[in-house]
């Protein structure tokens, strides 16, 4: 098959890997982009105007972009006809049919049966807290299938490492009915994340499904407009009829029901591992000449590491010069992901410490002070509930979900989101406190047992499934 790919962005870099695996059998004539005067070429391939792409002889587009509209619309109105534009997502699955990967644990049933479905599987919030909710369920005695369509090989290693049986499936969210006979042996189903829009709706007409929401609706970054363009046969509330839908705090809530009022029946927090010893003191650190605040996350406009950065210039010089800033998390080729390596290399005491795997974000945790999360919106950002875990001194966000959970002052601290002033005020407090705040560290322990543990968690997510079970309709 010949085929041209549309898109050299972040969507691509991303995906890049999967794209030449998936196409290895396939002719790549080169790439689309409305850049392609400024580019040229990528991976040693051609990047041609769209306006050019009567020219070339092909059997389809592989859109590898997040403005599937606008490009759609693009290249229909130079004649391309829809049925040669395909989804990333649809070509993969196109082309992986059938095709799966099956990693086996252990099979030992106590209880019930249950199927997760997810996005593909990296080091990002979702996805942690989809592999906690695995481990819980296994604990419990359930057999449990985790299912994605890709997965960061490190995180597999690491997945194995906890019991849980793995299924890699490229062909994910177009499952048929040869998926159907694998997944009506389970019992019942938790789909996790919006995007598996497709996977939750198709599923529910012949199994109990709940479907877990964790997607926020910031306007820079909204994946409500991607995946219900995608998926517009689905995009009605008829869809959803038959599927118990939770919600990960009241921000996925309301964004949910922006676009689908009424349809979220509860809210259902996540858990994490506690990942401190009986044997060791909670929260201990390693021996540090400095004090850290790290941010963890991507790095993008939505987790505001220009505004952490812009902060750090409001503290005195004394202050600097007794603390360092972790900016942890991917780092992107992007305009914004670019400006925040200039001006972090512009700060001395700011360090870029890239993408970090679970045991070295472990060992990142015993010399960080302060968890910093000063999202322009964020649902319920694991980082802070680590932060807590390990005894932290926390700052979040008033955009953030764990402000609901947070006293400013006793347990952590609230700064205005999109407020550089606000957030080096709460950076300066938490410096000042810092030989004076075991009291604090204490009751951010105290929330993550209440809220965060892995046994609150898990009686509340074996609640949530049998009551999907009662409810479901067959």
């Amino acid at each position: 098959m010949k085929i041209l790919i549309f898109g050299v962005g972040q969507y691509y870099q991303n995906r890049k890997q999967q794209l030449f695996e998936v196409a290895a059998d396939d002719d790549i004539l080169g790439f689309l982009d409305n850049r392609a005067d400024k580019i040229k070429l990528c991976e040693n391939f051609h990047v041609y105007h769209p306006s050019s792409v009567n020219d070339k002889e092909f059997d389809c587009i592989v859109l590898m972009n997040s403005f599937l509209s606008e490009i759609i619309e693009q290249l229909k109105c130079l004649g391309v006809p829809r049925e040669k534009i395909l989804f990333w997502e649809e070509y993969r699955a196109k082309k992986m049919r059938g095709k799966m990967r099956l990693y086996v644990n252990t099979f030992n049933i106590k209880k019930k049966s249950v199927l997760i479905v997810t996005t593909d599987l990296n080091y990002n919030g979702g996805s942690m807290a989809i592999i906690n909710a695995a481990i819980v369920l296994t604990e419990k005695g359930y057999n449990v299938c985790l299912t994605a369509g890709s997965c960061d090989e490190k995180l597999r290693l690491e997945i194995m490492d906890y019991g849980i049986n793995l299924l890699i499936y490229p062909a994910l969210p177009y499952i048929s009915d040869f998926e159907r006979l694998f997944i009506e042996k389970f019992d019942i189903v938790l789909v996790n994340v919006f995007q598996m829009i497709k996977v939750a709706s198709d599923i529910s007409r012949y199994r109990p499904t709940l479907w877990w929401i964790h997607e926020g609706n910031y306007e820079d970054d909204s994946v409500y407009e991607y995946i219900r363009y995608q998926f517009s046969s689905y995009d009605n509330d008829s869809s959803m009829n038959n599927i118990n839908i939770y919600a990960v705090s009241d921000i996925a809530r309301r964004a949910f029901e922006t676009h689908y009022p009424g349809q979220v029946f509860d809210i259902l927090p996540y858990g994490i591992q506690d990942e401190t010893s009986e044997t060791s003191k909670i929260g201990s650190e390693v021996s540090y000449d400095k004090f850290v605040f790290a941010i963890i996350g991507t790095v993008c406009k939505l987790k505001s590491q220009l505004i952490f950065l812009e902060a750090t210039k409001m503290l005195s010089q004394e202050t600097l010069d007794m603390c360092e800033f972790w900016i942890i998390g991917s780092c992107g080729n992007d305009s914004y992901s670019k400006q925040t390596q200039e001006i972090a290399d512009s700060i001395p005491q700011a360090k870029m410490l890239g993408v970090l795997t679970r045991s070295e974000l472990k060992e990142a945790f015993q010399k960080i002070d302060c968890v910093v999360c000063p999202s322009m919106q964020d649902c319920l950002p694991i980082v802070l509930t680590e932060g807590m875990m390990y005894k932290k001194i926390c700052i979040a966000s008033d955009k953030t979900g764990m402000a609901k959970y947070i006293k400013d002052g006793e347990n952590g601290f609230i700064c205005k989101a999109g407020d550089v002033v606000s957030l080096a005020e709460c950076m300066k407090k938490a410096f000042d406190i810092r030989d004076n705040y075991s009291e604090m560290r204490k009751n951010a322990r105290k929330l993550y047992e209440e809220y965060f543990s892995m046994e609150s968690f898990g009686e509340r997510l074996e609640r949530a499934l049998l009551d999907t079970e009662k409810r479901w309709v067959r």
